[in-house]
């Protein structure tokens, strides 16, 4: 399952990688009419991962989800605690910009027992992030949380 949609290019490396997988992606808006043709046909639905119905609308069982929605630390927080019930092996929250948001995110997940959390840092070659106008990073921090 994967949180984020936009125009579908990591649906389709996921649909190429993982042929024989049971995929599922959600985001909080329409799928766009300009999707690559590579992700037109995969399973989607509307919903905003924020709202606690999320886990009935996608099911369950999945070995792997990945939030690459939005990428505010309260909304990832809201995003993680309501797909709880939906996987089995590692959550993965994509977009972290700040070191200061990784730790808030680590100690909230502490604290409801999740202990083997790694953090991986990428780097933007070209873009700066902006919030409101205002560079925020030129990289970002992925966390792969594994099931106790």
């Amino acid at each position: 399952l994967e949180v984020g949609f936009l125009k579908g290019y990591s649906a389709a490396a996921w649909k190429h990688l993982f042929p024989e997988a049971r995929l599922m992606f959600i985001d909080k808006k329409e799928k766009p009419n300009d999707v690559i043709d590579a992700a037109r046909d995969l399973p989607f639905a509307v919903q905003d991962s924020a709202r606690s119905v999320v886990a009935e609308v996608v099911g369950s069982g999945y070995d792997i989800i990945i939030d690459d929605g939005d990428h505010r630390p309260d909304f990832q927080w809201q995003t993680f605690l309501n797909l709880l019930p939906c996987w089995t092996k590692a959550y993965v929250i994509e977009g972290v910009f700040t070191r200061e948001n990784v730790e808030l995110l680590r100690k909230r997940l502490k604290s409801k027992g999740f202990t083997d959390v790694h953090c991986y840092q990428s780097k933007f070659k070209n873009a700066k992030v902006q919030i409101n106008g205002e560079k925020v990073t030129d990289s970002y921090y992925a966390l792969v949380i594994y099931r106790p």
